[in-house]
């Protein structure tokens, strides 16, 4: 299903955006206007998400964090395309891929700053943390710029599980598997505390069942405080948010 937004001018929205009913969407934004844009890609075989975000008005802000959960042998791609029309926009884009066993995924994100958009600033950032062995993801981050009064920026990191952090874990009590289902799980909690409450719960349950292979994630009750266990658990997802 296609789906299309307009922000009026001097508008404060933040939308949730799930890729199983909206494969295509367009986004248009006014002047004096703040969006924040939080995509769920929950992709199936050979699924394709494009979201178009075009901003036509002056000292305009869009952010986008998008989420990628790979599971099986899903191939999925996102295409990300912003637009920079006006003076003093401002764009972020942040990507979080989590992919499991045989998923591949590709990252096409293009940022364009149209030569009246002076004094803007674009940035791009993609995440991706690889839990197969065979599965992978491409990047393909491109910023068009034609003017050269701008501030860009991009970044891409992919890695797997620290063997430190999963040998730490283990001793202090946890099992390889909850190891691992721990770790996969902070990778993706500054996507999730962004949400609702709701929605993050949902969502949440459905990454741990989506571990395959791996432990549910135990979360601390108030009988383990004071647990090493309970402690150990808080301090690697805080970790796992600064390294990827």
């Amino acid at each position: 299903m296609n789906k299309k937004i307009k922000i009026s001018d001097g508008k404060t929205e933040e939308i949730i955006i799930d890729s199983v009913k909206d494969h295509k969407v367009l986004i248009e934004i006014g002047k004096l206007c703040h969006v924040t844009l939080l995509v769920i890609e929950r992709g199936a075989v050979d699924s394709s998400f494009q979201l178009k975000a075009n901003m036509a008005g002056k000292k305009s802000t869009v952010n986008i964090n998008s989420l990628v959960i790979g599971a099986g042998v899903n191939k999925s791609n996102s295409q990300i395309e912003i637009n920079h029309l006006a003076r003093e926009t401002t764009s972020s884009f942040t990507g979080y891929a989590l992919m499991q066993n045989d998923s591949e995924h590709v990252w096409a994100v293009t940022t364009i700053i149209e030569n009246i958009a002076k004094k803007s600033v674009a940035s791009q950032k993609i995440n991706n943390l690889l839990l197969g062995t065979s599965g992978g993801v491409k990047n393909r981050p491109a910023l068009i710029i034609r003017n050269n009064d701008v501030i860009c920026s991009h970044a891409v990191a992919t890695g797997h599980l620290d063997e430190e952090q999963l040998f730490y874990s283990q001793s202090r009590g946890l099992t390889v598997a909850q190891s691992k289902s721990l770790m996969a799980r902070g990778f993706v909690e500054p996507f999730l505390q962004q949400l609702p409450k709701c929605v993050e719960q949902e969502l949440g349950d459905k990454i741990d069942n989506l571990l395959d292979g791996f432990a549910q994630v135990a979360k601390p009750s108030p009988s383990d405080i004071g647990d090493p266990r309970a402690e150990i658990k808080g301090r690697l997802i805080v970790k796992s948010k600064n390294l990827y």
